[in-house]
C-alpha cells in the first residue's frame, strides 16, 4: 500500500519524536534500562526521506516515435 505524501509527512514526524525520546524497560527487580534503537530510526528516516523525495520530484518521460511510413526526412 502506497501513502500519501502527507501519510509520509506525518510518520517523518512520528520517527522525529521517537529520536527524542527514550526508551525505558522496567524490569521486576526495579532496575530499569534507558536506551535509544537509534539506528533503527535513522534507517526508518531515511527510507521515508527518500519516498518523499520520489514523490515530490517532478517524474520526466520520453517518448521515442518510431514509423516506416507515413512521416519522411
Amino acid at each position: 500500500m502506497a501513502l500519501t505524501l502527507g501519510q509520509l509527512q506525518a510518520e517523518r514526524d512520528k520517527i522525529l519524536d521517537a529520536m527524542a525520546q527514550p526508551i525505558t524497560v522496567q524490569f521486576s527487580d526495579r532496575r530499569s534500562v534507558t536506551f535509544r534503537a537509534q539506528a533503527d530510526l535513522d534507517a526508518a528516516l531515511k527510507r521515508v526521506d527518500a519516498e518523499i523525495a520520489r514523490l515530490q520530484s517532478p517524474q520526466s518521460r520520453q517518448f521515442t516515435i518510431r514509423t516506416s511510413r507515413g512521416l519522411s526526412r
